[in-house]
């Protein structure tokens, strides 16, 4: 019978064995397998080093006359064991290389000459050297021999001796690739010996140059053998065999030092190099050294960036006023703020944002027991910084990092580093709902460490995990404050932050600097005035007291921070101190002359002092500065925005505000001003404006906001999901879109409802109930529509019940709705016209404000008496959902289905409206409506219609005109930054 050769075949088997060396011959795989990381015990794997000798002994069998290269194999195979057992042993893995730097890298342990596997090494040198003296030169086996002699000298520390070899045996001018076939196990053993050549240079000092020149010698070799269209193939399959590990250890090593030798220019282009093989590798694969250079590669691009001046376009020469910001407040809390970013610049930031999510996204595991999380932290800040300097801040690229931060939640552990940067870009991101929960994950972790390891005075980064100082937890407890204030209308949540943040400055004073316990000051007295209108009266002159007091102490350690003067402007108007406050608002201004907020509440004061001309003449001056700074910052041609150093940009602001923010803030001084026109020229003039008020809103507003397609989508602020994966790319922007779109739905409201009113006043009642539908078809569920509707219903001459069922609608959108409640007392004090009212009337009311949360409560009541096809509730449901279109009255142009068989009043002698009112009046008073002289003046009527004591009757009135005689042309609260309704 014929029996084929299998010399070949086995000779085949055993150089692809060889060249996949650690992959496939050890039973205990090197740390930072995926055998090893998934914790699988060492005799629980497979036992490959069995399957290599029965491939060595098939190869000896049908190989007789290759008995030297059988004995090198089987002599590699035991080098390499010993290699691994020791490193293991030694703890030596990817995670020690996580302190890497240019300044130096991880180098192996060196065995000790007594221990017995170093012994056994310099026994298989001792072999080599005796076996090369029978192989020809430049051949597979003599390069064997020199390569492993060069590993076990370089194991043992005999760097000197390795060096030597290496030179004397011209390894380096070898070229191991010749013939038609190449050997790639051939070339694997070359780079090796180039790639420790450098090693033991490194080791010793000796020629940091000469260390450079082995590792390039092994890179070339690698691209020789692996750089063509072959292996760009295989790119697509992830492997690593002999020839991809020294080529990593080359391309590692020859990146930080070329960093140090060469500079940042060459040093950046070898970063490139290394990241240009990464596709190469599984995701496994020398994660720690990928992540070192990722973060030299971004930190090498900030200080690129940093280090750039911001030039202007070429030749185009500018007033310093005309392109940078206006601010003249030396604070800068965020750093300068650069202008954009080159393109080449952003490509780069580009590259290093994809590579670090692909990696991120790959990596399957949490890292080893008492691994560091400083390289993926160092990343991470990196990464941030680099959103930063890229001068677009879009939230697009915010939405990029974000996902990178929680992949590396994945890959860190317990890390207070990546949840503070995680709240700030979420922030950043618009998803305010998933920044305050994360907000008080972060708090428990760093209290939880402090108490453990002690309070540091600084950011502690010595240790495995890096602990956050007190300046890092004070900086991110406030953006969390700030969060839940201005965006989630949490003020309790924030109250507690703040709370424990002035604690924390009064315990550690010394370590706290100035600014920094301003800023907690002020923040936790901006959360006080936000509980002012909800509290009890005796807490409410506490909170204001206490509010005042830490902004004035903000301010004496603060004095160029706009934003304590202007919460202090705000405080002194609450309070009806309006020259203390026009003081403070002015001196914000004067810091920040592009802040429309602060324009706009000096508008404002200057109404409360009854000056409408003057307030008029400065509403138009601040608006037009306000445009002339908004067409700064538009480029001519395409009219895009200009990065973030043009003059719109509030740099001293810890929160300055979004381009989308300031867009409303200038909607709402537009909408005073129309107010202040119609004031002093007339309703003609202030219609013909709101023309102008509509375009503005469709300019500014529009292009950044969408309409919401249901009432689900306008209810929730943007939000992540861990892990981050592909299919989640377009959801924040979905998110972020729909909580605009509800804030901008609001504002438009506001536009309609005020057209209606004027409208109204002007007696053009067909036009005011068009801009109330208007408003109304935008969301029925805002409770300034209803009390619209119901002055309009009174105004119109419509039956007094159609104005009752509008402002019990706006009672049960909003239950504690100021204006809902005093125009139905005065509805109720109203002793001209006869009230078709009865009992369950009062007890809808009473069970409406009892349950604040229930704005349902109300339509579960029946107000009808006569039984029809539906019963009573169904009755009730279907006139509140109905729209406003049909309390129409009988003489306007089109006829509208009328609601009354719905409702089927009557009226009951039986029934105080005077009891009812008064609880309307007396529930607003000491809530929201403390400082709204209607209320108090409705009280005061009402307390002379019933022949109340004179002091009773005088305090009230005294009380109104107080407020009346400092009440601006609109509330106090619409200078406030938009938030979520």
């Amino acid at each position: 019978m014929f029996k084929a050769n299998k010399g070949p075949h086995y000779a085949r088997e055993l150089h692809n064995a060889r060249l996949r060396g650690l992959a496939f011959w050890h039973s205990d795989p090197a740390p930072d397998t995926p055998a090893d990381r998934a914790g699988v015990a060492p005799e629980s794997r497979s036992a490959p080093a069995d399957a290599f000798h029965t491939l060595l002994r098939k190869f000896s069998k049908h190989n007789p006359q290759s008995f030297t290269t059988a004995r090198i194999a089987a002599i590699e195979h035991d080098m390499h064991r010993h290699m691994s057992d020791f490193l293991h042993a030694q703890g030596f893995r990817d995670g020690s290389h996580a302190n890497d730097g240019p300044g130096g890298a991880a180098l192996p342990p060196v065995m000790d000459a007594d221990a017995t596997s170093a012994q056994q090494v310099q026994g298989l040198i001792t072999e080599l050297q005796s076996i090369s003296r029978t192989t020809d030169d430049g051949s597979y086996d003599a390069t064997a021999c020199v390569a492993l002699s060069a590993l076990g000298l370089f194991l043992l520390g005999r760097d000197e001796d390795m060096t030597q070899l290496i030179a004397y045996t011209h390894l380096l001018q070898m070229d191991p690739i010749t013939g038609a076939a190449t050997q790639e196990h051939h070339v694997a053993l070359v780079m090796m010996g180039a790639a420790l050549y450098g090693m033991a240079q490194e080791r010793t000092g000796a020629d940091m140059d000469a260390a450079l020149e082995g590792y390039g010698y092994a890179i070339r070799q690698h691209e020789r053998v692996r750089g063509g269209a072959a292996s760009k193939a295989a790119r697509t399959m992830p492997f690593v065999d002999e020839i991809e590990r020294w080529v990593e250890t080359a391309l590692y090593r020859s990146a930080l030092l070329t960093l140090r030798l060469r500079g940042t220019t060459a040093g950046v282009e070898a970063l490139r190099v290394y990241q240009a093989h990464e596709t190469r590798w599984p995701s496994w694969f020398c994660l720690t050294q990928r992540n070192v250079l990722r973060s030299l590669h971004a930190d090498l691009l900030n200080q690129q960036r940093s280090a750039a001046p911001d030039a202007g376009a070429p030749g185009v020469v500018r007033a310093p006023d005309a392109t940078g910001p206006r601010t003249t407040s030396t604070r800068r809390p965020h750093g300068t703020v650069p202008a954009a970013a080159p393109p080449s610049w952003s490509a780069e930031y580009a590259k290093l944002k994809a590579s670090a999510a692909q990696l991120v996204q790959a990596t399957p595991s949490f890292p080893h027991v008492n691994e560091s999380n400083a390289r993926a932290e160092r990343l991470a800040e990196q990464l941030v910084e680099s959103w930063r300097l890229d001068g677009a801040h879009d939230v697009q690229g915010a939405d990029d990092v974000v996902q990178i931060l929680y992949g590396f939640t994945r890959i860190t552990y317990r890390s207070a580093t990546i949840l503070r940067l995680l709240v700030r870009m979420l922030v950043a991101a618009e998803a305010y709902a998933e920044a305050g929960s994360l907000v008080d994950k972060y708090r428990k972790l760093v209290e939880t460490t402090w108490e453990a390891s002690g309070r540091p005075a600084q950011r502690d980064t010595s240790g495995v995990r890096a602990v956050d100082g007190p300046l890092e937890f004070i900086d991110t407890l406030l953006l969390g404050a700030m969060v839940h204030l201005r965006y989630l209308r949490q003020p309790q949540e924030a109250l507690s932050l703040t709370d424990a943040l002035l604690v924390l400055v009064q315990e550690a004073d010394a370590a706290v600097p100035p600014a920094a316990a301003a800023r907690v000051w002020r923040v936790g007295a901006e959360v006080r005035v936000s509980l002012v209108a909800v509290a009890l009266p005796a807490e409410r002159a506490t909170y204001l007291s206490e509010a005042q007091q830490a902004l004035e102490k903000a301010v004496s350690l603060d004095a160029e921070a706009a934003e304590a003067f202007w919460a202090l402007g705000y405080v002194h108007a609450l309070a009806r101190h309006v020259d203390a406050a026009t003081t403070a608002v002015r001196r914000a201004i004067e810091l920040e002359p592009a802040w429309v907020e602060a324009w706009h509440l000096l508008v404002l004061l200057l109404t409360a002092q009854k000056d409408f001309a003057g307030a008029r003449r400065l509403a138009a001056e601040a608006l037009s500065r306000i445009e002339a700074d908004d067409e700064a910052d538009m480029i001519p041609a395409g009219k895009a925005p200009r990065p973030p150093s043009a003059r719109t940009q509030l740099v001293s602001l810890d929160y300055p505000p979004t381009p989308f923010e300031r867009a409303c803030t200038y909607m709402r001084l537009l909408m005073t001003h129309n107010s202040l026109l119609e004031l002093t020229e007339g309703v003609p003039s202030a219609l013909e404006d709101q023309r102008d008020l509509f375009t503005a809103f469709q300019v500014l507003i529009t292009p950044l906001s969408t309409v919401p397609t249901t009432a689900n989508d306008t209810a929730r602020a943007p939000e992540f999901v861990q892990p981050p994966a592909a299919a989640l790319a377009a959801s924040p922007a979905e998110a972020r879109i729909a909580f605009r779109a509800r804030v901008a739905t609001r504002l438009l409201q506001s536009l309609w409802l005020q057209s209606a009113a004027t409208f109204r006043r002007g007696d053009d009642f067909v036009q005011a109930r068009s801009a109330i539908a208007e408003a109304e078809q935008l969301d029925t569920r805002l409770a300034d529509v209803w009390v619209q509707l119901a002055l309009w219903c009174r105004a119109a001459g419509s039956p007094a019940e159609s104005a009752i069922t509008c402002l019990y609608k706006a009672l049960a959108c909003e239950t504690d709705h100021v204006a809902a409640s005093v125009h139905l007392a005065r509805v109720l004090l109203d002793a001209s016209e006869e009230l078709p009212l009865r009992a369950s009337h009062a007890a809808s009311l009473s069970t409406v404000s009892a349950a604040p949360e229930n704005a349902d409560a109300l339509m579960e009541l029946a107000l009808v008496d006569a039984q029809g096809p539906l019963s009573m509730a169904s009755a009730e449901a279907r006139a509140r959902a109905s729209g406003s279109r049909s309390l129409g009255s009988a003489d306007m142009p089109v006829a509208l289905p009328d609601v009354s068989p719905a409702f089927q009043w009557r009226t009951d002698a039986t029934l105080s409206t005077v009891g009812l009112a008064e609880g309307l009046l007396r529930t607003a008073t000491l809530g929201r409506g403390w400082d709204v002289p209607e209320a108090w003046h409705a009280l005061a009527q009402l307390a002379q219609s019933t022949g109340r004591p004179q002091n009773v009757l005088r305090r009230t009135l005294l009380e109104a005109l107080r407020l009346e005689a400092t009440r601006p042309v609109r509330a106090w609260h619409e200078t406030l930054r938009v938030g979520l309704p």
